[in-house]
């Protein structure tokens, strides 16, 4: 048996699977007694290429009693827990992705639908063949829920100025340490030349449509869920190349 607890995205905004991503908040397989398998699985990360991102950890009584599964979600990070226990920790860090657009590391900006199943066999899941003194076999949902931040409410304070703007290996490509904030950065403001340029959800930035050859003075901005701003970053000179 194969149960799972997962997510893929209502719009396939990147393109087809895994372009788009998928979100697995747990899996269990059976003949991995006690184990639960927490994964991503991106364009840049999958395991068609061998590097798919993915937790696991044991648990007493996988199969006979029940268990909280909770996964945080917030720009650039999913966090997984097992009874209140974090283990699973994924994050969209841009100096070890510079060379790729971030949705092809981390496209979860977009909206995802929940799926909760129970498989039989499987490429995984069937593995080591199929028990067929386990059936009947039933996967028990006691509740499922959902909630969003009530920024307004908790939100007190403005965001960090954006710092560490360098530029990247993907041409035209910037990027900069993860804004901070007391409930988070829901986005970043984009300036060249002192004048707003786009909005961006990830800290960094694919410039286009410029003049080449053109030198261009980049600051970013941070921008709250409530929509108050930090002071505009350091200046960083920018050569756009066509």
């Amino acid at each position: 048996m194969w149960g799972a607890i997962w997510m893929m995205p209502l719009m396939n905004a990147y393109g087809g699977w895994p372009n788009s991503g998928e979100i697995d908040i747990n899996e269990y397989v059976g003949y991995d007694e006690n184990r639960i398998y927490t994964t991503i699985h991106t364009e840049k990360f999958n395991h068609n290429l061998g590097n798919q991102i993915g937790f696991s950890r044991v648990i007493q009584n996988a199969e006979t009693e029940f268990h909280d599964y909770e996964m945080i979600w917030t720009p650039g990070s999913i966090k997984v827990y097992v009874d209140d226990y974090k283990f699973g920790d994924f994050n969209y860090v841009p100096v070890f992705n510079s060379e790729v657009p971030y949705q092809e590391a981390f496209p979860f900006d977009q909206q995802f639908f929940l799926i909760l199943n129970l498989a039989v066999g499987g490429t995984w899941g069937g593995s080591q063949g199929v028990d067929n003194t386990a059936f009947p076999s039933t996967l028990e949902i006691d509740y499922v829920r959902v909630y969003q931040q009530d920024f307004a409410t908790l939100d007190k304070e403005r965001p960090d100025q954006p710092v560490g703007l360098t530029i990247g290996t993907l041409k035209n490509s910037i990027y900069w340490t993860k804004g901070t904030d007391d409930y988070g950065v829901e986005e970043y403001a984009i300036f060249l030349d002192g004048v707003f340029h786009k909005y961006v959800r990830m800290n960094q930035v694919i410039l286009t449509g410029l003049t080449a050859g053109n030198t261009y003075a980049v600051q970013v901005q941070a921008v709250d869920f409530v929509g108050r701003i930090s002071e505009k970053s350091q200046t960083l000179s920018f050569s756009y190349t066509a």
